[in-house]
């Protein structure tokens, strides 16, 4: 679905025409900040989407349109290259980038790990040999990428579980061919997030070996929106609007996750059963140090980034913060 087309039903859904839509366009256009922002079609996005759809951007001044990118990486490109003004990323992708000296930094806070509502779970062939971390050892593991943050809570917690990670092998899959090769062996595990997770169980033939998760640690930064230091500093108005309007967007859609459904299901272009079924993300409404300082030290663990760091260096001082801070 074009963008125009997904952003004009929700719209109409909402009381407000295509000939109104277009009007308003002409107005704002006068007053309000352009902003173009891209996403993966992960559930993380859901917040973004619904500040669209439900006016929260335009309370503050900001005319956004949303893109769809395929992963973190071409979302940290576009924003540097400046295509793109703010990205949705996984928070690895963000330090491994801080620590190369890549001018990224945290402008709102996105997904949030919940060990209550684990969103990544460690998946094995349900009739399969696998049953510890000890049984990984030497085994090869699959993931999107060689070093993101998917494979490198698998390895951490074959560690934490009594396996040697350092056996181990990833290889990098497409999402799409992830449960094939689980499920021809190709790959021994992966941990999977949805709707690969939800049709993997639903499915019958895999079974979960282990929160995966958990091993980088209880709460921790999912995914971040991200912008370059050089745009914040030309746009901190901007940046400080934005933020404020996706921690706004993220309490009102932790709070009423079935009315997100719909929305999140055209975006990612998914069944809405299928979104519906599954877990969803927890977003944080603000951006928290503490939350990403567990990502640099796994990302450290397991030589992604050579040296530890403050994860305050990671926030811009334009993001949103909680009264009373």
């Amino acid at each position: 679905m074009r963008r125009s087309a997904f952003l004009c039903r929700y719209l109409a859904a909402s009381g407000m025409g295509v000939l109104p839509l277009a009007i308003a366009g002409r107005a704002r256009a006068q007053t309000n900040a352009k902003l173009i922002i891209a996403a993966p079609p992960s559930d993380d996005v859901t917040p973004a989407l619904y500040a669209v759809r439900s006016g929260l951007f335009r309370k503050y001044g900001l005319d956004v349109d949303i893109q769809q990118m395929n992963s973190g990486a071409a979302i940290m490109s576009a924003a540097v290259g400046g295509s793109i003004q703010v990205g949705l990323t996984s928070s690895i992708p963000l330090v491994a980038a801080h620590a190369k000296g890549i001018p990224v930094q945290v402008v709102a806070s996105a997904g949030v790990y919940d060990p209550q509502n684990p969103y990544g779970l460690l998946v094995v062939k349900a009739d399969g040999p696998i049953h510890s971390a000890r049984d990984l050892a030497g085994k090869v593991i699959g993931s999107t990428s060689l070093r993101d943050l998917n494979s490198t809570a698998t390895l951490a917690w074959i560690d934490q579980n009594g396996g040697p990670a350092a056996t181990v092998k990833t290889i990098e899959l497409s999402t799409s061919a992830l449960l094939p090769a689980l499920m021809d062996g190709t790959i021994a595990a992966a941990t999977l997030v949805p709707p690969r997770l939800t049709e993997a169980l639903e499915s019958g033939h895999f079974r979960v070996l282990g929160k995966s998760y958990d091993a980088i640690g209880r709460r921790f930064a999912i995914a971040t929106w991200i912008a370059t230091s050089g745009f914040i500093a030309q746009n901190s108005d901007v940046v400080a609007k934005f933020s404020r309007a996706m921690s706004e967007a993220t309490v009102y859609t932790d709070a009423h996750r079935a009315e997100t459904v719909t929305m999140m299901a055209d975006f990612a272009k998914l069944d809405p059963a299928l979104v519906a079924r599954g877990r969803r993300s927890v977003d944080a409404p603000f951006a928290d140090a503490a939350d990403l300082q567990p990502v640099v030290d796994v990302a450290v663990r397991y030589n992604i980034i050579d040296r530890a760091f403050d994860a305050h260096e990671l926030i811009s001082a334009a993001v949103a913060k909680p009264s009373g801070r």
